[in-house]
């Protein structure tokens, strides 16, 4: 079973794994809320009979303001020390990006690639 928020690179019997870690929230928001997932056992299944090489997992850190309010910062400290548990455990790597606040957001008539 694929899913479209995980890819993977398949070489001879080693896989890398990539999460869209913003993506895999709102799913498991919306569709498993109570859900109590084991990114280890994720990774282990996804990888199935090959060898994990590693799994990267993106998310980006929540947009803080200047100066950031309690929830902002409580969003960022949680984000961070998900992040900080999450590192530790093989095969994974943490690639966190920095939001920035989102004004002015019209689409403009050219592709944006």
């Amino acid at each position: 079973m694929r899913f479209p928020l995980f890819r993977s690179i398949a070489l001879p019997n080693r896989v890398a794994i990539f999460v869209d870690g913003g993506y895999l929230d709102k799913v498991l928001e919306s569709e498993f809320p109570n859900a109590d997932l084991s990114y280890q056992k994720l990774s282990t299944a996804l990888a199935g009979d090959s060898d994990l090489l590693r799994t990267y997992y993106y998310h980006s850190l929540p947009y803080q303001g200047t100066p950031p309010n309690a929830e902002q910062q409580a969003r960022y400290s949680g984000r961070r020390s998900f992040f900080n548990a999450l590192k530790p455990q093989p095969p994974y790597y943490v690639i966190p990006s920095v939001a920035e606040e989102s004004k002015n957001l019209e689409m403009e008539s050219r592709p944006a690639f």
